[in-house]
């Protein structure tokens, strides 16, 4: 397999610099070097497998799959991050590895998984071909525990970069045959333990447990963050030094200033959150920015003689700790928050037309009519939910 596809990172070879090649003396300074991430880009036509049957396969699943597992293994005491294609939820395969990348040097902790855009970068209104077919990546957490002696102390940071997770679905009212532009994290683990890293997981998609839950321990710190939704349920139970739920979700107009909405969402629901001595954190942020080069400037019509624009802009930022829920830790805080910065302006036009309309919704809520929510707090409790909403909107 180690000839399947070739890791994006060795286009970067390291080299070496000869001390001798000149015949004069100098010393220079040592500068810092960021290490290269492990980059796994799936779903790539144009690398083509060698002509054996092992090959092919994996070429085969990685082109034909919406879903994928990544674990970390050792194979004869080499690590590796591997990639595995499992076909869609329709179509099923079984499980084929189709990526690896070798874990020789602390960079490598950090790894980047996304689909191949085949260049495809602007099909439609500057969005590109991963933002329409919606992977699933499962991330199984309990593999975690081959890397506890390898670069002790450098995070493990996970990022799964699934395009603008457009659900086309719930915008248009169909239910499509296979998902469209909405990615998903699945995170497991069966009740193991990993230490001396801390955990940062990021995906640009929504980030969900399975259905059994998520049963893992830290020995350092744990922190989960979308760009949509945040949900831990199940039964799941999440032990850590400190950990950190975080949907920090962006908004910009679907087209000209309409739909600038943006929807931040952690459901913690039947679930365990421990950090003893430490700080369990549970934030919801909905942002939409929309000044600068991001502001709306409307467009003329008939001739100029009428300019106009409307902006939209409904956002909102929730945080729902309830059913069966347990928290303990020396300090909670849960953050809900819509931040909405929004420049709108016509000009040109004999008469103009601006209107704005722009609203934000943050909730917490604690406790529900499904079971008791229990908070374990020897500190200080934070729980708060606030709006910023500024508007600035000019006929020029």
């Amino acid at each position: 397999m180690g000839r399947l596809f070739r890791k994006r990172a060795n286009r970067y070879k390291k080299r070496t610099k000869n001390p001798f090649r000149s015949r004069q003396s100098s010393i220079e300074p040592l500068e810092p070097r960021r290490l290269l991430a492990a980059d796994l880009i799936y779903a790539d036509l144009a690398a083509t497998p060698d002509l054996n049957p092992t090959d092919i396969t994996g070429y085969l699943a990685s082109v034909v799959s919406t879903n994928y597992t990544l674990r970390a293994e050792d194979d004869s005491g080499t690590l590796y991050w591997r990639l595995f294609g499992t076909g869609t939820d329709l179509l099923p395969i079984p499980e084929t590895q189709v990526l690896e990348h070798e874990i020789d040097d602390a960079g490598d902790l950090e790894v980047n998984i996304t689909r191949d855009d085949l260049g495809a970068t602007d099909i439609v209104a500057g969005l590109s071909l991963i933002d329409f077919v919606g992977d699933k990546l499962t991330v199984e957490l309990d593999t975690l525990a081959v890397l506890d002696g390898t670069f002790s102390g450098t995070p493990i940071e996970i990022d799964f970069e699934g395009g603008k997770d457009i659900d086309l679905g719930a915008i248009f009212g169909v239910t499509f045959p296979v998902p469209l532009g909405n990615d998903q994290v699945i995170v497991t683990a069966n009740g193991s333990t990993f230490n001396n890293h801390d955990l940062n997981l990021h995906s640009s998609s929504d980030i969900v447990n399975d259905a059994t839950g998520v049963q893992i321990t830290a020995g350092s710190d744990i922190e989960f963050k979308s760009d949509s939704t945040v949900t831990i349920n199940n039964g799941s139970s999440i032990t850590a030094n400190n950990l950190s739920l975080r949907a920090d979700a962006t908004g910009a107009p679907l087209v000209k200033g309409l739909r600038a909405n943006a929807a931040g969402t952690v459901n913690v629901d039947g679930a365990t959150l421990t950090a003893s001595t430490g700080t369990v954190t549970v934030n919801a942020l909905g942002k939409v920015d929309m000044t600068g080069t991001n502001a709306e400037d409307g467009d003329t019509f008939f001739n100029n003689s009428v300019a106009g624009t409307l902006v939209t802009s409904f956002s909102t930022a929730t945080v729902n700790i309830v059913g069966t829920t347990t928290i303990t830790a020396a300090t909670l805080t849960v953050t809900a928050e819509v931040d909405s910065d929004i420049e709108a302006t016509v000009e040109d036009g004999t008469v103009k037309l601006l209107s704005v309309w722009a609203a934000g919704d943050p909730r917490v809520n604690i406790g529900d009519t499904n079971g008791t929510t229990t908070i374990n707090v020897t500190g200080e409790i934070t729980a708060e939910a606030k709006t910023n909403l500024d508007i600035d909107a000019e006929s020029k």
